[in-house]
């Protein structure tokens, strides 16, 4: 960084700069400050994995604070949190050329989520806003339903995978049912639960002005009434609707997938492995793995002492693919295989639905992983017993 302050300290005429996955830290960041200072001409800035964290989202606002030329801001990937958007939310709401701001992949809870949504209902000139992977659940769901009433400019929001609940999914279709600017929202990988993923594709129906917008549901659970709803908005492409209407439906079949537990478990046993024991952290059974997630526990594992072990267990996703299941349908294969059932018995079949607790239907999870454990509505089951399978399955 201080090479490049020093190359760019005469030039003042870069417009874009892209500075991304390059680890600069909070040191680097105090030296960019400077730097970002002298080039008030710039229209697009990629800082994403550079690990500013908080404290170098102020050095980034400070040094961006006379620019008015600014379009593209992307500081994903940087472990900004609470205090970071705190400093940032200023900036953006009284920002008057940015029209695209990238937060994904980073550690906005609901407070921080709170504060960005009241930046961007104030922010009259914004386009396009991504926040996935982050945590905003219910309030922050709330806020950003709150600025989407009074929001005219966004065109694209993406808030994949920040644990919004059905509570949160309808404070996000009340929003949308009085904005008629929004062209494209990505919802996906939330436990929004069958009712909220229909209560939002009823707000984008309601409204006026709704033709060739995009509403990606992706790694959501949906009913059958919401496919029907689904067709109605699709016909003659005037809304495009990305969803799968069960977790049966992800794969080919789950004949497939049974068959693909099944080969990597014959190759773990042909080559003497313990497999009982490498998910003993997880506590819960709705949670999604893959095969990589099975072979690198396995490598970090003692057991793996000799190269060809480890080059055998990759070449399995490598000649494979890398499939995605639930971890109870892992547990349920290795019971099946130590006892000799057949895996394809239709009488045992492989779970297609999450159980549901006896309580909130909040309590469901669609497409949970590693990221959600921790926080979010608790699973207070424990995994060991066969998942049950519902009738209508």
């Amino acid at each position: 960084m201080l090479w490049l302050a020093q190359m760019l300290h005469n030039n003042t005429t870069i417009t874009d700069m892209n500075l991304s996955e390059n680890r600069v830290g909070t040191a680097g960041t105090r030296i960019l400050r400077l730097v970002l200072k002298g080039q008030s001409r710039l229209h697009s800035l990629n800082l994403a994995g550079n690990a500013i964290g908080d404290k170098g989202v102020r050095l980034i606002v400070s040094g961006l604070e006379r620019n008015v030329f600014l379009k593209e801001l992307n500081l994903s990937h940087n472990d900004v949190g609470e205090r970071g958007i705190s400093y940032l939310c200023p900036f953006i709401a009284n920002n008057v050329s940015l029209d695209v701001l990238d937060l994904s992949w980073n550690h906005i809870r609901s407070q921080g989520a709170v504060k960005l949504a009241k930046a961007v209902k104030f922010n009259q000139q914004l386009r396009v806003l991504r926040v996935s992977m982050n945590g905003f659940h219910v309030e922050g769901a709330r806020a950003l339903g709150d600025a989407l009433e009074e929001n005219t400019t966004l065109w694209e929001l993406d808030v994949s995978a920040n644990r919004i609940t059905r509570l949160g999914a309808r404070a996000l279709a009340e929003g949308m049912a009085y904005n008629t600017e929004l062209r494209c929202l990505k919802v996906g990988f939330n436990p929004l639960t069958p009712e909220g993923a229909e209560a939002i594709l009823e707000a984008v129906g309601g409204r006026d002005n709704s033709e060739g917008m995009v509403v990606d549901f992706e790694g959501v659970y949906v009913s059958h009434s919401f496919e029907s709803e689904a067709t109605d908005l699709m016909k003659d492409d005037k809304v495009k609707v990305v969803y799968h209407l069960e977790p049966s439906r992800r794969g080919r079949s789950w004949d497939v997938l049974s068959s693909y537990i099944q080969s990597l478990l014959h190759l773990i046993r042909e080559l003497q492995l313990d497999v009982a024991s490498i998910f003993s952290d997880v506590t819960e059974d709705n949670v999604i793995i893959s095969a990589s997630d099975v072979i690198q526990r396995l490598l970090k594992s003692p057991q793996i002492r000799n190269k060809i072990t480890q080059a055998l267990l990759n070449q399995f996703v490598h000649s494979n693919g890398n499939r995605r299941f639930l971890i109870r349908d892992w547990d349920m294969a290795i019971q099946r295989l130590q006892g000799g059932v057949d895996v394809h018995s239709p009488s045992k079949s492989m779970t297609l639905l999450p159980s549901m607790t006896s309580g909130s239907p909040d309590s469901r999870r669609s497409v949970p992983s590693y990221w959600w454990k921790g926080s979010g509505t608790i699973d207070n089951r424990s995994r060991g017993g066969t998942p049950s399978v519902s009738a209508e399955a």
